[in-house]
């Protein structure tokens, strides 16, 4: 629990900047404090795990399905080798079992595509319900109304505010997920909301003028928030330029496989012609199309541009900070149009994916 200061007056000059810049660190991610965005946080990051993994595992088996298919013609080529007996039932039987191998990865491929569509509910939800949940906290924390609506009240009946809101979370998540048979997070109890560290946060902040709320909040909350959108923006960029090169890599691995076949044609090599059979070649193209299905399922690129945009405005946003001194009025709008610019991101996060 933080400590709290000998008099719960405000005070009417201005923290030293050191200690401003200690009380900054002490009071950041106060959405850590609560249990429930724990529980939606860790949910989170167990279904988008869970949705990457399908979806690793469908290109897996089109990989498999195509490599079948394309041996299928391998018959003739593994006869001069000596591996397949020139009997036409043995041939035929290569046939059929590479067939059932593709008929087998379709099948399965059909069923990872039901499941990995499901998966994608729970994801885009419990974290819609996690960043809805981080807002909310800081606007506890802030003694400031929380989302969508209610006023200021003292510390007992903001607790029961604060306890009601998250109830009414827990039931939407609840209600959203259940219908469809999904599993959800095991909830704790709404009575352990809010927990003390959470409280402590908020009574240490009732004891500072609204200036150093207001630094506070501007450095813990929206430089952090710009600095993690940028750094996403980076990554996203560079996994995008990495799945392009690979794409490079397959296409010219394509034509140098077509290169090869179209110089056997040309010098009339009988030996190994009848290995050219194996269609690599639509299976190397096939491969090259499902790296750009994978990085237009990521959405890596379009995504980076959307994290630099919200990082851009964060940093617009930090810029129009008002000045001291603060009247409450200001403090309020300043900090609840800031949220609402942060949820906004989740909005869309959630509509483009839901």
């Amino acid at each position: 629990m933080l400590p709290a200061l000998p008099s719960p007056v405000p005070p009417a000059f201005p923290l030293p900047p050191a200690e401003l810049a200690a009380l900054t660190d002490e009071l950041s991610c106060p959405e850590t404090k609560s249990p429930h965005f724990k529980v939606f946080d860790a949910a989170a990051q167990q279904a988008q795990k869970q949705w990457r993994a399908l979806f690793r595992w469908s290109v897996f088996f089109l990989l498999v399905v195509s490599l079948c298919s394309a041996a299928t013609g391998l018959g003739p080529w593994l006869v001069t080798q000596n591996v397949l007996s020139a009997d036409p039932r043995v041939i035929r039987l290569f046939d059929a079992i590479g067939v059932a191998l593709t008929m087998l990865g379709v099948a399965l491929e059909v069923g990872l595509q039901v499941y990995w569509r499901r998966r994608l509910t729970p994801w885009v939800l419990t974290r819609q319900h996690a960043e809805t949940l981080r807002s909310a906290a800081w606007l506890y924390v802030l003694d400031l109304p929380l989302p969508p609506g209610g006023q200021p009240v003292p510390a007992a009946p903001a607790d029961a505010a604060w306890q009601q809101w998250v109830a009414n979370l827990v039931a939407a998540e609840q209600r959203q997920l259940n219908p469809g048979g999904r599993p959800q997070p095991t909830l704790p109890a709404v009575e352990v909301e809010p927990t003390p560290e959470l409280r402590a946060q908020r009574n240490r902040l009732r004891q500072v003028g609204l200036d150093d709320k207001l630094g506070v909040y501007c450095v813990a909350r929206l430089d952090s928030q710009r600095t993690y959108f940028e750094k996403r923006a980076e990554q996203l960029r560079r996994k995008a330029q990495f799945w392009r090169y690979v794409s490079y890599g397959i296409l010219l691995a394509a034509f140098g496989w077509n290169s090869l076949r179209l110089l056997a044609i040309v010098e009339n090599w009988p030996t190994v012609m009848s290995f050219f059979n194996f269609n690599l070649f639509l299976v190397i193209i096939g491969s090259a199309g499902l790296v750009k299905a994978f990085v237009e399922t990521e959405g890596l690129e379009p995504l980076a541009a959307r994290y630099q945009h919200m990082s851009a405005a964060l940093a617009a946003r930090r810029r129009q900070c008002p000045l001291a001194p603060v009247t409450s009025d200001v403090f309020q709008f300043f900090i609840t149009e800031s949220e609402r610019l942060l949820r906004e991101e989740t909005t869309t996060w959630s509509s483009r994916h839901g």
